[in-house]
C-alpha cells in the first residue's frame, strides 16, 4: 500500500503560508521579510518584482471597477490566471504584462 504524504509532513516540500498572511503585507511591513511564503528568490528581486506587478495590477484594475474576468477576456487569459498574477504565485511573460496593462487601461510604453 502507497503511503501518502501529510501536508508538512516527510517528504512534502510544499510551503504553507500563515493564515493571516497576505502577499501585499510584504511591501508595507518590515517584518513581513522573515515570512517564508510566497518563498524569496535567491537573490530576492524576481518575487518582489511579482509582487510588485501584481499590486499595481490589482490597484489598476479596481480603479475602474472591472472584475478578474472583465481583464481575463480583453486580455485574452482566464481569470484564476489573472488571479494568481496579482498575487504575485507565477511569473510572467512580458507580452502577457503588456496585454494585462492594455486591459486595465495602462499605457504599457510598448510601440
Amino acid at each position: 500500500m502507497r503511503r501518502q504524504a501529510t501536508p508538512n509532513g516527510p517528504g512534502d516540500r510544499r510551503q504553507t503560508r500563515p493564515a493571516s498572511f497576505s502577499p501585499f503585507d510584504r511591501l508595507t511591513d518590515n517584518a513581513a521579510a522573515s515570512r517564508t511564503w510566497p518563498a524569496p528568490a535567491a537573490n530576492g528581486t524576481s518575487a518582489e518584482l511579482r509582487i510588485l506587478f501584481g499590486v499595481n495590477l490589482r490597484q489598476a484594475r479596481q480603479k475602474p471597477e472591472l472584475s478578474q474576468e472583465d481583464v481575463a477576456a480583453h486580455a485574452g487569459g482566464h481569470q484564476p490566471y489573472v488571479s494568481e498574477v496579482e498575487c504575485g504565485l507565477c511569473n510572467v511573460a512580458l507580452e502577457t504584462m503588456v496585454n494585462l496593462s492594455d486591459a486595465v487601461g495602462v499605457r504599457s510604453g510598448h510601440c
